[in-house]
């Protein structure tokens, strides 16, 4: 029959707040106040439409290079807080996009200083130590691999005597080879 489709619509959903459009023909715009996204490739493709009051969406990524993206999509985006990336097919990124953040004169004062007064080596020790947390929790729960968990636990106890950069850098490092040897056999999709 002539008037029948063999297209395949599905709904697109972020995952964690991240929406990820691919394909031919990328068509993202703003009809009656909602952002309108499709995209996909031969008869797979997907659409979704998202209102000012959700706020599930905090990041748009579009992987290619054909299709279009409106101008009240970037004023959508930019009034809502939502980053908008672009990236080649060959990774390379077109272009990014996010909101501006805080301008609070004492908090830019507060990180100028926080390289000599402390703050800043005791927030990268936080930032590591729940980083090496979590691989250490990964590599129990999903690799059942204990000794190498174990492993980077001791590392995260040895963040505590970290005092320099440096030394804060060389125990991360110490905790990604152990990490990344586990990944070694695990197949690419």
């Amino acid at each position: 029959m002539r008037g029948e489709s063999n297209i395949t619509l599905k709904r697109a959903i972020p995952r964690n707040g991240v929406l990820v459009l691919t394909g031919y023909g990328v068509r993202v715009t703003v009809e009656r106040g909602h952002l309108t996204v499709k995209d996909g490739r031969g008869s797979e493709r997907r659409e979704a439409r998202f209102s000012r009051a959700s706020r599930n969406l905090k990041r748009l990524v579009v992987i290619g290079h054909t299709g279009s993206v409106s101008l009240e999509t970037l004023r959508w985006r930019r009034d809502l807080g939502c980053a908008f990336v672009q990236i080649d097919k060959d990774g390379e990124i077109v272009l990014a996009s996010g909101s501006a953040g805080l301008d609070d004169p004492r908090l830019r004062r507060a990180q100028a200083f926080a390289p000599w007064n402390g703050a800043g080596i005791a927030l990268a020790r936080n930032l590591v130590s729940r980083k090496l947390t979590g691989q250490a929790s990964i590599l129990e729960t999903k690799f059942d691999r204990a000794g190498d968990a174990e492993r980077i636990r001791d590392l995260a106890v040895a963040l505590a005597a970290a005092d320099t950069p440096d030394v804060l850098r060389q125990i991360e490092a110490e905790a990604a080879a152990t990490y990344w040897r586990a990944w070694t056999d695990v197949p690419i999709r």
